[in-house]
């Protein structure tokens, strides 16, 4: 990469199959990016893309079925205040272009890209400017983005406000929002879970998970099931867990499953990727960092996990793509003294 890109940078598969990477911040020092990146598979390589219209970090990134990459939201810095803007990526002529911003600054946030081809976002924390980290309000709210219009429209809130957690769509086209961090506490994570219907824009609770988790790893398996994979388990840094746990889609309910060699979470862990033999890659950590350089597949068959090859280096925080070859880059991240990384790795399953 041309630049190192530290935490909580964001990636994005374009439909031509290369990665679009945006912001981000140094893993020590409070520089957030306004810069993006772009990685080309086919000849291993990076070239830098035109800057967003202002620095992000703690943003989403999603991919419209136009080609376009909405990029919404996160904060200025690590220490706020949250950003309602949004902004639009073309990867034809390589620019950005303004579009509507939210009803709520949020970041921290989840976002998925509904069967209609418009994106939901839910959840998150707006923190204004108040010394000296900010004031967090832990949002319950969740909007739609109409990429034919460009605006954002208010949906149905959640029954329970949380962020650190994850929007998966199902194959119904409904979305399942689990876990997270709840009031109460800027790091208490919940049990809760519920489902969002697009059609009456409405959510309805469904089981709980077993175990209380945010910032885990997530990705459906098949069509009737959901894995959650580590995460954050308690108020305090450092109780990550090595759990997982599926999701049926029909029941409505959890079942634990094998857990992984390593417990994996903090901010910034979301590293899960199906593979083309149905397998499931989860790889590094932002927490612990004996695990960050480490990965481990998930065999939906057999319930189990087995260590595969590491990366080649420590990465904290780090952010996967899966590529369209089978393939998954893991990119930038921090090291286990806090350097930020320009590098990235490749697993070739």
């Amino acid at each position: 990469m041309t630049t190192p890109l530290g935490l909580t940078h964001r990636a994005t598969l374009l439909a031509d199959g290369r990665v679009l990477v945006t912001g981000g911040t140094a893993c020590i020092a409070d520089a957030p990016l306004d810069s993006a990146e772009l990685y080309d598979p086919e000849d291993n390589s990076w070239s830098a893309a035109a800057r967003m219209s202002t620095t992000r970090t703690r943003h989403v990134s999603i991919g419209l079925s136009d080609g376009r990459v909405l990029v919404a939201g996160g904060r200025l810095n690590d220490v706020g205040p949250s950003l309602a803007t949004a902004e639009l990526y073309d990867p034809v002529g390589n620019t950005w272009m303004i579009t509507g911003s939210m009803n709520r600054p949020r970041d921290n946030y989840a976002a998925v890209r509904l069967a209609d081809g418009k994106v939901l976002v839910s959840g998150g924390i707006n923190v204004d400017v108040a010394p000296p980290k900010g004031s967090p309000f832990i949002l319950n709210s969740a909007e739609i983005y109409d990429p034919a219009t460009g605006t954002w429209s208010f949906t149905g809130h959640m029954r329970n406000a949380r962020w650190g957690h994850s929007l998966i769509l199902l194959a119904g086209g409904d979305v399942l929002a689990a876990g997270g961090n709840t009031p109460g506490g800027r790091e208490i994570p919940t049990r809760t879970a519920e489902i969002y219907n697009p059609q009456t824009g409405t959510w309805t609770p469904t089981g709980n998970l077993n175990i209380a988790r945010s910032f885990y790893a997530s990705t459906q398996v098949g069509d009737r099931r959901v894995l959650v994979a580590g995460g954050d388990t308690k108020a305090a840094e450092g109780f990550v867990t090595e759990t997982a746990e599926l999701y049926d889609v029909q029941t409505g309910t959890w079942t634990q499953t094998g857990s992984m060699a390593f417990a994996r979470g903090g901010h910034g862990f979301s590293l899960a990727a199906q593979l083309p033999d149905g397998n499931i890659l989860v790889a590094g950590s932002a927490f612990p960092p004996s695990a960050a350089d480490t990965a481990e597949l998930y065999n939906p068959g057999t319930g189990t996990w087995s260590l595969t090859a590491s990366m080649s280096v420590v990465r904290l925080g780090a952010v996967s793509t899966s590529l369209t070859d089978g393939r998954v880059l893991v990119a930038g991240g921090c090291d286990q003294d806090g350097i930020d990384l320009a590098t990235a790795d490749v697993y070739a399953p």
